[in-house]
């Protein structure tokens, strides 16, 4: 190749190598293995099969959770998954403050849908450890209800109970994980017990209950207007 040609070669590489260096500042390539891919699949296949559906034992009509399908069919259900045993508290916490700060960062104002929601799976967990999934959940969730994120953990041991019908351990799943979604006007029935959550909840929401725009047909309007009692204007 001439000289000339060689250096105008040289520097189109060199410009590129730059503009790529730029461009790929920070960015982390992320790919699956089998194993991960596969958990993915279960946990759709969860969410369109148990989440999704009505169950005998809800104590209600509907889906076990209202939001499952519309955030599937919306596309806005994004599942992870987690190499972390649980093997450290510590670490296990801040991770999922991780998941939960890119999550807020995914659901600021006009930039995801109203079922905006993200699932992180933990396939090396051990049943001794199942525990700590509940126990943060209990620990992070004012704080992040403050925040317009609503969390909940489930695994196979599972205990929660569901709302109506207490004896039914709602939350049981066929692996260990731990979900994100935004606040919604109906969950109402999660906050109107707890003071800081509440207070987010009721300047978000209060407009639409000040104006007549929510049905008491499930207890909403009697559920928020106790809680307003309750806390006050404080």
């Amino acid at each position: 190749m001439p000289t000339f040609a060689r250096r105008i070669a040289n520097a189109l590489v060199r410009r590129y190598q730059q503009r790529w260096a730029r461009f790929s500042h920070g960015f982390k390539p992320k790919a699956l293995r089998p194993s991960e891919a596969a958990l993915i699949g279960e946990v759709f296949t969860w969410v369109r099969q148990y989440l999704a559906r009505p169950h005998a034992q809800l104590g209600r009509d509907g889906a076990v959770c209202p939001f499952a399908q519309p955030a599937l069919d919306a596309d806005e259900m994004h599942v992870a998954t987690s190499d972390d045993d649980g093997g450290s508290r510590s670490h296990l916490r801040a991770l999922l403050l991780e998941h939960a700060a890119a999550f807020a960062a995914r659901i600021r104002p006009g930039s995801a849908s109203m079922y905006a929601s993200h699932v992180v799976a933990f396939p090396r967990m051990g049943e001794d450890r199942f525990h700590l999934l509940d126990e943060l959940h209990d620990e992070l969730k004012t704080g992040l209800m403050s925040s317009d994120i609503m969390v909940t953990s489930f695994h196979p041991k599972s205990e929660k109970p569901a709302i109506w019908n207490p004896s039914f351990h709602v939350l049981r799943s066929p692996f260990a994980g731990f979900a994100f979604r935004r606040m919604d006007v109906r969950d109402i029935i999660f906050v109107a017990n707890n003071r800081k959550a509440f207070a987010h909840y009721r300047t978000r929401f209060g407009p639409l209950y000040a104006r007549g725009e929510i049905s008491d047909e499930h207890g909403y309007v009697t559920a928020f207007r106790q809680a307003v009692a309750h806390f006050g204007d404080g």
